[in-house]
C-alpha cells in the first residue's frame, strides 16, 4: 500500500513538474511552430492585443489569466471557466501568455512565474489571488470555483 502511494505521489509530482518545466515549454514552442496556424487564445497576435490593451490601461479592472506556452488539462480548465464567468458578468479577460517577451512586464507587475488567476477590482484597485483555490477546484469542483469566481468579481 505505501508503495502505490510512493508511486501516485511520483507520478503526480512528475506530471506537475512536466506541465511548468521550461525545457518542455521550450519543445512545445518548437512544436507549435511546426504546426500549421495556431487559432488558439494564446497565439502571438491575440496575446500581443491583449497586452497592449492592458498596457493602455494599467489600472485595467479585470480577470487575468497568466499561463505559459505549454499548458496542462488543469490549466486550460482554469482559462476556459474564468473566460466564460468574465463574459457572461461583462468583465473584461485577460489571457497573458507570460512567456511571450511582451508580457513579461505585466507578468512581473502581478508576480505571476507560474500559471495563475487573479481578479482585480474596478473601484478599489484590489487584487484578490485565486490561483490555488482555481487550481484545485477547476476540473473536480467546477460548480464551487464558478460560484468563487463570480462573487469574487461582484465583490468591491
Amino acid at each position: 500500500m505505501k508503495k502505490i502511494i510512493f508511486y501516485s505521489l511520483l507520478v503526480a509530482g512528475i506530471s506537475l513538474a512536466s506541465c511548468l518545466s521550461k525545457s518542455n515549454q521550450v519543445q512545445a514552442q518548437a512544436q507549435m511552430k511546426a504546426a500549421s496556424g495556431c487559432s488558439s487564445a494564446c497565439s502571438a497576435g491575440t496575446a500581443a492585443k491583449k497586452n497592449a490593451q492592458v498596457n493602455e490601461n494599467k489600472e485595467s479592472a479585470g480577470v487575468y489569466y497568466f499561463h505559459g506556452d505549454r499548458r496542462c488539462t488543469t490549466c486550460k480548465a482554469v482559462g476556459k471557466t474564468a473566460q466564460e464567468v468574465a463574459a457572461k458578468l461583462q468583465v473584461p479577460f485577460y489571457d497573458i501568455n507570460f512567456d511571450q517577451p511582451e508580457n513579461k512586464a505585466i507578468a512581473k507587475e502581478f508576480n505571476a512565474s507560474t500559471s495563475a488567476l487573479f481578479i482585480k477590482h474596478n473601484k478599489s484597485g484590489k487584487v484578490d489571488d485565486l490561483t490555488n483555490f482555481a487550481f484545485r477546484n477547476a476540473l473536480r469542483n467546477t460548480e464551487a470555483y464558478v460560484a468563487k469566481l463570480e462573487a469574487t468579481i461582484k465583490a468591491e
